[in-house]
């Protein structure tokens, strides 16, 4: 069953390999992995807008990997990178779902619940840090369903600054 979600998850994954860079944040997202790239470090000024001299850039991890993705190839290359990213939020759902739900109807309960998530998480899939972001809470929340081990606390600390760094607060 595992192996008909991943399947799936692929292939519901595989359109935004040709996603269309149509969100009107991707330039200001990637000028700002340029000047931390080219500068070592980040920004504590907005270079951008002279009216607002006391400035974080709170998203900066997301926007040095999308920098990155775009220096490698393009538009094309973030477009299959957000397709990745994708996949992988979609299959640890469909593990998180799988695992939730048991029983005599589990199977079909968990393809609605999967094919909803799906849908609905689709409509909002953009070249952001935020879809990043969304993938590292996923993986964190299925972190909770095992059982607990003792790097579990300090893992969980990691993967919560490496979400303050791409982009945490929209997805809070």
């Amino acid at each position: 069953m595992r192996l008909r979600f991943l399947l799936f998850s692929f292939l519901a994954a595989l359109p935004f390999c040709w996603l269309k860079p149509v969100d009107p944040d991707l330039g200001w997202h990637l000028l700002g992995g340029a000047w931390i790239v080219e500068h070592g470090t980040v920004p504590s000024y907005d270079f951008v807008n002279a009216f607002n001299p006391f400035w974080h850039d709170y998203h900066w991890l997301g926007q040095i990997v999308m920098f990155l993705l775009f220096k490698l190839g393009g538009y094309q290359a973030l477009a299959i990178g957000i397709a990745v990213v994708v996949f992988v939020t979609y299959w640890v759902i469909s593990d998180i779902i799988l695992t939730s739900c048991r029983g005599r109807y589990g199977e079909w309960i968990a393809w609605i619940l999967f094919v909803s998530f799906v849908l609905a998480y689709s409509t909002v899939v953009q070249m952001r840090p935020q879809i990043l972001a969304l993938c590292l809470v996923a993986v964190a929340l299925r972190r909770l369903l095992q059982t607990p081990t003792r790097l579990e606390l300090p893992g969980l600390m990691l993967l919560t600054v490496i979400l303050v760094n791409i982009h945490v607060y929209w997805v809070l």
